[in-house]
């Protein structure tokens, strides 16, 4: 009878006492915790409002002569990032509606309507005036429009429909709730699996669980990176949002900083998106691929960091290398390996392109002279979220350590090799080969 070591036992049992122990810290302070959710959306909404009402009023400003329709149709855009907010008028000073986005691509742009007798108080203040439902959830935002000599003439109402916001507070508390448990989970289960790997000898029935067990860590993957993505947008799109505001100094760096976090965050939901899905068995395509001229785009977009660092690029291919495959795929393959070579580089380093081709196959390498990878970690160089230990905590290198293991999947995914070669503190080459 196979017997289990007392040792992964013992880790087992941990490990599920610790997820179950996450889970109800987890429920306990998201779930219990609404007046806070509500808060935070609340503020969000306030934010929104504030950054919004410049292009509102501008924009009205700018289309009052010409019509409507094109006003229109930057309310319906501003409507669609936010469902929860249901219309937007703009008031003036003496309380009256001069646009309702409700009234539709037939309304008098010019016509004028008292909205409520109370609107009259808070129209003519340049604080933003605000309104709750008995739960805390806000109902509706007033913001005055300030231009920069002090003139106000209009104020954006934003009106909000507690029925989607609470919705939406609901449903992201479950999110949360799913994505800290899921969270706990994938930190963890790495290291319980490495030591089950090298403790247990596995049976016929085990492997198939085991195969079993890999598949719902890709779906488990999958749908993480997924759920990863419509944060992410909201993100980059307030953003973009905000840096179109008159921002200056430290609001300006810190955009800036949310922005490359976002982008390095999508980078990565996207590679983990491809490597679960080549795993999975997506078809690869025939394309015809010219790997000259992806050498050469891939170069330009790069053109920024290689003056910065001042690498000196050698690439002298004028004959064009073609394959037939996924182009995205190869595309990214070919990028990873280039962006490693200039990442890892020296400043005024070189890094070496070569394209060549046989009968049965096509080659490339990228050769640089960075600090190169030490001998025991150059095995393992291809494997999934590795990177070599003393680079680990090195914000210098930052990454997920999925982009080589991504560059390998998307090679054998078209049936070829990839090898490395390194001499630490002198350099590296990375290549890989396709049939054609």
């Amino acid at each position: 009878m196979f017997k289990i070591p007392k040792t992964i036992l013992i880790l087992g049992v941990s490990f599920i006492v610790m997820a179950l122990i996450f889970s109800m810290i987890s429920y306990y302070t998201v779930a219990n915790n609404r007046r806070t959710l509500t808060r935070n959306f609340n503020n969000e909404l306030d934010l929104f409002a504030k950054l919004s009402t410049r292009a509102v009023i501008q924009n009205y400003e700018l289309y009052f002569d010409s019509g409507n329709f094109k006003f229109n149709e930057i309310t319906t855009d501003i409507l669609g990032q936010k469902d929860s907010i249901i219309r937007i008028d703009i008031i003036d000073t003496d309380g009256k509606s001069v646009f309702s986005s409700d009234d539709g691509s037939n309304l008098d742009i010019h016509r004028r309507e008292t909205i409520t007798s109370e609107t009259l108080g808070v129209a003519r203040s340049t604080e933003p005036t605000k309104k709750y439902d008995e739960n805390g959830v806000i109902k509706s935002i007033i913001y005055p429009y300030v231009e920069d000599w002090g003139a106000h003439k209009y104020s954006a109402r934003y009106i909000i429909s507690p029925e989607k916001l609470n919705h939406n507070i609901s449903l992201f508390r479950n999110e949360v709730i799913l994505s800290m448990t899921l969270l706990f989970t994938l930190i963890f289960s790495p290291l319980f699996g490495v030591l089950y790997y090298r403790e247990m000898a596995l049976s016929k029935d085990e492997k198939a669980k085991l195969k079993n067990l890999n598949k719902q860590k890709d779906d488990f993957m999958t749908l993480v990176a997924h759920n990863l993505r419509t944060p992410i947008s909201i993100i980059k799109g307030y953003t973009n949002l905000a840096e179109e505001q008159p921002l200056k100094g430290i609001g300006k760096e810190y955009i800036n900083a949310i922005k490359e976090g976002a982008e390095r965050l999508n980078e990565a939901t996207e590679t983990i998106l491809s490597v679960t899905s080549l795993l999975s068995g997506e078809s690869i395509g025939k394309e015809d691929i010219n790997l000259t001229k992806i050498t050469e785009e891939t170069l330009n977009s790069f053109e920024g960091k290689i003056k910065e660092k001042k690498i000196n690029i050698i690439f002298d291919n004028k004959n064009a290398v073609g394959v037939k495959g996924t182009l995205k795929y190869i595309r990214k393959a070919i990028k990873n390996y280039i962006d490693n070579a200039i990442k890892f580089s020296n400043e005024k380093g070189t890094v070496e392109i070569t394209l060549g081709k046989t009968a049965s196959e096509v080659k490339i390498s990228v050769k640089d002279n960075g600090i190169g990878i030490k001998e025991e970690d150059i095995d393992d160089i291809f494997s999934s979220f590795h990177r070599s230990i003393e680079n680990t905590l090195d914000f210098d290198y930052k990454g997920l350590g999925m982009g080589l293991y991504l560059t390998k999947t998307i090679i054998e995914s078209h049936k070829g090799k990839v090898w490395a070669e390194s001499e630490y503190g002198k350099g590296s080459t990375f290549g890989f080969s396709l049939p054609v």
